[in-house]
């Protein structure tokens, strides 16, 4: 009875070892799915975090395109501005050229118009001059005429 006793006091004793290992053992899976749970949580978390920064990325790619292009239109525009303001200042240099030159034939033209200003009241001066002197041989003529003999070939010519 005795062994009995022990056997059964053995049995009771690796029957509570065996319930406090599942005791255990349950706690420690509780644990372990509750571990699993909340790493599946943040799991998820990080999954959506990924997936926001990965449309963020092609966001800021999509704009960084967008703004590469425009940097290019601009850089075109600018380039093409640059050429047109060079043939413009090439316009401007040509004209410049020309307007000298047309000066300088103005300047020409108005030193002969001068000229010819002075000459013309030169020679108005001369023709002025040669009228006051023929009006005076006729009035010379007509103070004379009446006492010239008519008859004479000379006196005709004179005096008429």
């Amino acid at each position: 009875m005795r062994a009995q006793g022990v056997l059964l006091l053995g049995v009771v004793g690796i029957s509570m070892w065996l319930v406090f290992l599942l005791y255990s053992q349950e706690l420690e899976l509780r644990e372990r799915r509750s571990r699993a749970d909340e790493l599946d949580e943040r799991m998820i978390t990080a999954e959506d975090e990924i997936a926001q920064n990965k449309q963020r990325i092609q966001d800021t790619q999509a704009k960084e395109l967008g703004a590469k292009a425009m940097a290019e239109e601009l850089r075109a525009s600018q380039q093409s501005s640059i050429a047109n303001g060079q043939q413009e200042v090439a316009k401007l240099q040509a004209c410049q050229i020309q307007q000298k030159d047309i000066e300088g034939k103005k300047k020409a033209a108005l030193e002969e118009l001068q000229k010819l200003k002075v000459q013309q009241e030169q020679q108005w001066k001369t023709a002025e001059q040669a009228i006051n002197a023929l009006k005076q041989q006729v009035e010379e003529k007509n103070k004379i005429c009446p006492y010239v003999d008519k008859t004479k070939e000379e006196a005709k010519k004179i005096c008429g």
